[in-house]
């Protein structure tokens, strides 16, 4: 191929590129422009965008007192106008087992420690001795004059584990002179010793 050869080609791709229908010089072509809705441009419509929303507010969660007969049988969280749709009692405070009365919380009485129902003979003897009773328990066995009902106390007595049911302890007690309650006292008092 030589150099003329060349120029021939330029010159017919000029022409090419500068004529249309019949020799008319073509208009230099224009990129289109995204969204211009030009048919055939390629590009989707405009898209119309929505303005940005605000977050919606969050809950207002509340701390609840479900109440059922004057006493708090349960505590939860929600959304302020469910809760009290619900029926139930605001309260930051109240807990299970509290009482509601004339739109006011109280706490229950606290329950005594629950009674233990057993202790060493050693932890019970002890607990008799800080009592002032032991001396009173150990004479009053001996004070037994049946030898048979005397040797079952002092085997109930020297028995590894007191039992808060044993029938003779309780009944033992009551000899003393001391009642059911004192009993449970002595028994929380033992087992911590």
């Amino acid at each position: 191929m030589n150099e003329s050869d060349n120029d021939n080609d330029t010159a017919i791709l000029d022409e090419d590129v500068t004529q249309q229908d019949g020799g008319a010089p073509a208009t230099p072509l224009e990129p289109a422009q995204p969204g211009d809705g030009g048919a055939g441009d390629g590009d989707p419509p405009d898209v119309i965008e929505e303005p940005e929303q605000p977050d919606p507010e969050p809950p207002d969660i509340r701390r609840f007192a479900i109440v059922a007969d004057g006493t708090v049988v349960n505590v939860t969280e929600a959304d302020l106008p469910y809760g009290e749709a619900q029926g139930w009692i605001e309260s930051d405070t109240a807990g299970i087992g509290w009482l509601y009365a004339d739109g006011e919380f109280t706490p229950p009485e606290p329950q005594p420690e629950p009674v233990p129902q057993a202790c060493t003979r050693r932890q019970g003897r002890l607990a008799l001795l800080q009592a002032g009773h032991l001396d009173a328990v150990e004479d009053a066995i001996a004070a037994i004059t049946d030898p048979t009902e005397r040797r079952a106390a002092q085997i109930e007595y020297e028995a590894d584990t007191w039992q808060r049911s044993n029938q003779f302890l309780i009944s033992m007690w009551a000899h003393l002179g001391g009642t059911e309650a004192e009993l449970d006292d002595l028994f929380r008092t033992a087992v911590t010793l």
